[in-house]
């Protein structure tokens, strides 16, 4: 006697099948939620010691850089300095009194930026992500250092500073693609 059922075409086999990837895929996302890191000491972003996830930022527990899925948090009298490659985060908070510097790197893409602190960019090149509340009227500073040419087209700030600490005098235009250029200076 033949027998003429057939396992690969069975429905039941199909549906085992679209549930198994739905539970892989359930899974995979789940353990890839975000972290949220908080600045343990000063130093260079991709230093693993100068985070925590202690939100006091006080302890240091378990240590690791940011990557794009997370959010970091620069708390009170920290300093973070990017020297190393362009990052990539959902959100970033500058606490009053904290400052990220960004350096001459490019292609940064903060996500959405909030506080009070100080974003220093030492290139012609704002970085990426959403800015409303960290350029409104109670939020923090844009430093611009040591460039010389045209500043970027971001027409509002909530402080701006431009500072040179060279030995050299250096050249820097406010200036946009729209005649006239209007910035907006909320602090």
């Amino acid at each position: 006697m033949k027998n003429n059922y057939d396992e690969t075409r069975s429905p039941w086999l199909s549906i085992k099948r679209f549930t198994l990837v739905i539970a892989f895929l359930s899974i995979s996302i789940l353990t890839a939620r975000a972290t949220n890191y908080y600045t343990f000491a000063s130093g260079d972003w991709s230093s693993a010691s100068i985070w925590t996830t202690d939100p006091t930022g006080l302890t240091s527990v378990s240590p690791a850089v940011p990557g794009a899925s997370d959010a970091v948090f620069i708390v009170n009298n920290k300093t973070v300095t990017n020297t190393v490659t362009a990052r990539t985060v959902v959100s970033t908070f500058i606490q009053a009194n904290a400052t990220l510097d960004l350096g001459t790197l490019t292609g940064d893409n903060l996500g959405t930026v909030t506080g009070q602190g100080r974003l220093k960019i030492g290139s012609n090149t704002f970085p990426g992500g959403t800015f409303t509340g960290f350029i409104s009227a109670s939020g923090g500073m844009v430093e611009y250092y040591d460039i010389t040419g045209n500043l970027p087209t971001q027409l509002t700030y909530n402080h701006l500073k431009i500072s040179n600490s060279t030995a050299s005098g250096n050249n820097c235009v406010l200036e946009n693609g729209t005649n006239p250029t209007n910035y907006t200076i909320n602090g």
